[in-house]
């Protein structure tokens, strides 16, 4: 096959196309499920971390308010934050090294942190904040010193409930 400038100008357009044709789906999908109150409530344990437990986020607008949202604006959100379509800095931060889902990477030797034990994940995130942990970089411990506590078990929370084959893990 002879790639070409144009050949491969449509390569690039198909890839970046896929993620949102994903998003969508999920998105359609997500909006004909049936809500589950409990699962929700239980689910927003994570998200209460930054936007607080009454969904009202902070007072000087760093954190949304997120109650009495839409429910289909949440879901576009959020399948949006999954499939990469939109980021924010501090959500995403650790994905840049451990992935969109804390599986890691082999060939940079990145810890999958997806299913890991809660405790043992807040523990780490801890102890490296406070330059406790060996071999941790020191990007890696200032980054992790502006992540709050309730941040932090936020973090934990998450990704101890992704499960290792990357699915979400029903609780």
């Amino acid at each position: 096959m002879i790639l070409t400038l144009a050949s491969i100008g449509t390569l690039a357009t198909a890839q970046s196309v896929e993620p949102r044709i994903a998003r969508d789906r999920e998105f359609r999908e997500g909006a004909w499920l049936e809500p589950d109150l409990q699962r929700g409530a239980e689910l927003y344990e994570t998200c209460a971390a930054c936007h607080g437990p009454d969904g009202r986020g902070t007072d000087d607008g760093e954190i949304p308010a997120i109650a009495g949202q839409h429910g289909s604006v949440l879901l576009k959100q959020l399948t949006d934050f999954r499939h990469e379509q939109r980021w924010n800095e501090r959500m995403r931060s650790c994905e840049r090294c451990h992935g969109p889902l804390g599986q890691g990477n082999l060939l940079l030797n990145r810890p999958r942190l997806a299913g890991q034990h809660y405790a043992y994940l807040l523990r780490q995130l801890q102890e490296t904040a406070d330059n406790r942990r060996p071999g941790m970089g020191r990007a890696h411990v200032d980054m992790l010193k502006q992540v709050s506590p309730e941040e932090m078990r936020g973090v934990a929370d998450y990704l101890s409930r992704v499960s290792p084959d990357l699915s979400s893990v029903k609780r």
